[in-house]
């Protein structure tokens, strides 16, 4: 197939397209088609696709909120252009935000959920030994809901003693911040394989109650661990309560509908989420996830069930195998349709 695929892959959604492609990708010259992963170039005249995280991202404004809200108009003249003949997000509710934003009238066929894929992973059998642990990995400190999952741990550990312990993957947590005894900090920007591999054996149940795009959890789901989360924006539909994992639902998110206004950068956004959680409007969130790892403390047939469950969920859905056959066919549909026009 004569495609081009271009833009930014550090996010690990779209690490794959390096490692699995879907197709034999070829030179931007010699391409008909051209799949753009977060921005399309100005000097663009080809037919594209569009794949997004957000449909407002602008490269170099990601942390502008209000400025990436001004740029709408001019997102949607281009999601409205005869070039534009598709567009990616990597669950519903990521295609929902891009009717938020701007006018889907006419273009609602170029629209495609494009499920996140991850590498199959070996069976866990959740053979634990020792005391529940508590995963959560994850940096952006407030935003991420960090203190949420520490605050969950403290509580339980107060109830349960030695019996619960916790592994902290964060960097950014401030270097004065209270932690708890039986915590276990590892302070990394970025995991080792070996060391990924470790700690989710080794976890018990995966915890983030992420105020913001957060895709680690399905992660979480292909390594078999039952995963307590919110359902912010990118979740895609791979946490299914009581059968992969469970739901805690936020008060607000940064997506949400005050993305530019009250909160006009990401910055503002952090110190909004910290000045709420100390003002405890975020505790029926902690008390909603204690219960959730409570249930699966007491009850180790369910934590196995829900972990193959998981993983199941994962190999069927979000294989590379399943995103690629749906890849290559939206591709086939697009350059036909390019041929009988010319």
């Amino acid at each position: 197939m004569e495609v081009y695929l271009g833009g930014s892959r550090k996010h690990m959604i779209w690490q794959s397209y390096d490692t699995h492609p879907p197709v034999a990708y070829v030179t931007q010259e010699q391409a008909r088609l051209c799949h753009f992963i977060g921005h399309v170039p100005k000097n663009n005249r080809k037919p594209f696709i569009k794949e997004i995280e957000h449909v407002l991202y602008v490269p170099g404004l990601a942390r502008n909120c209000a400025a990436r809200l001004r740029e709408a108009s001019r997102i949607e003249r281009q999601y409205h252009s005869e070039n534009c003949k598709a567009i990616f997000g990597p669950s519903d509710s990521v295609i929902r935000q891009v009717a938020y934003h701007i006018s889907t009238l006419g273009i609602e066929d170029k629209l495609h959920v494009v499920l996140p894929a991850y590498p199959d992973q070996p069976d866990n059998t959740h053979e634990h030994t020792g005391p529940f642990t508590i995963l959560t990995i994850s940096n952006k400190f407030w935003g991420r809901g960090i203190p949420l999952a520490i605050e969950v741990f403290k509580r339980l550990r107060e109830k349960y003693g030695q019996n619960v312990r916790m592994k902290l993957v964060c960097e950014d947590v401030p270097v004065d911040y209270p932690l708890a005894e039986g915590l276990e900090l590892i302070r990394v920007h970025q995991l080792s394989r070996d060391l990924r591999y470790k700690l989710y054996r080794e976890a018990n149940v995966f915890l983030v109650l992420s105020l913001m795009e957060h895709c680690v959890d399905l992660e979480a789901i292909a390594h078999g661990v039952p995963t307590v989360s919110t359902p912010t924006f990118d979740k895609g539909g791979w946490i299914l309560p009581g059968q992969t994992g469970y739901i805690v639902d936020p008060p607000f998110s940064l997506y949400d509908e005050s993305f530019g206004i009250k909160w006009k950068t990401w910055n503002q956004f952090q110190e909004i989420v910290k000045i709420r959680f100390e003002r405890g409007d975020l505790s029926y969130m902690i008390t909603e996830a204690i219960a959730h790892v409570e249930s699966l403390m007491n009850n180790p047939d369910q934590l196995k069930k829900m972990g193959q469950a998981a993983q199941k969920l994962q190999r069927e859905k979000h294989s590379f195998e399943a995103r690629n056959k749906q890849i290559r066919q939206i591709y086939a549909e697009i350059l036909s349709e390019l041929s009988c026009f010319g």
